[in-house]
């Protein structure tokens, strides 16, 4: 901003396409826009007296923001966990940019529809609940601080199932407790 030539300013309204995005107090001549996505902004300031009168909007300057794409995670893996019931869910992040967090999605189909499950930083998602010998299929996407996605990855499916043996078996009947139960063998 370039400091206008009137003695009696005491602010400037600073517009973001149109709409005002914030007031500084004069003589600060600076504003850093955070979290901005992908796209085009355009910007005037208006410089205001004491009692609020407002002058004429400056010269508009415009800015096109292009950050770096964030990667599709990479390596999704589903695995069914012995106990049944589980999935866990895991992926290693793409290349390049890291990402800020992951959106992890879930369907039934492969195909989709795919809703969104989870929103999160981390690279493993531990699905609980889930129902003995349904598929599931998981896509996830990764995002950068500003909200920028990466496209979400192909489907990989799981399908949870107990794989463990059953304990083994102990008579309870018809003996009593404490006393061991003794079978003959007839020949």
């Amino acid at each position: 901003m370039r400091r206008h030539r009137s003695a009696d300013i005491r602010f400037y309204d600073l517009y973001r396409d149109d709409i005002k995005l914030a007031r500084i107090n004069h003589p600060s001549l600076s504003y850093t826009d955070l979290a901005l996505r992908d796209g085009s902004y355009r910007y005037v300031v208006r410089a205001l007296d004491q009692f609020e009168n407002t002058s004429p909007a400056s010269n508009e300057v415009s800015f096109v923001i292009t950050a770096p794409p964030v990667a599709k995670p990479e390596q999704l893996q589903v695995l069914a966990l012995p106990g049944g019931n589980a999935l866990d869910v895991s992926w290693r992040a793409g290349p390049g940019v890291s990402p800020a967090y992951y959106k992890i999605r879930r369907s039934v189909n492969a195909a989709g529809p795919f809703a969104v499950i989870a929103s999160q930083s981390a690279v493993l998602l531990a699905e609980r609940g889930l129902s003995n010998g349904t598929t599931y299929w998981y896509t996830v996407e990764a995002f950068d601080v500003n909200g920028n996605g990466s496209g979400q990855t192909n489907p990989v499916s799981g399908t949870p199932r107990t794989t463990q043996a059953p304990a083994s078996g102990e008579f309870l009947a018809p003996t009593i407790t404490g006393k061991p139960l003794t079978t003959r063998a007839e020949q």
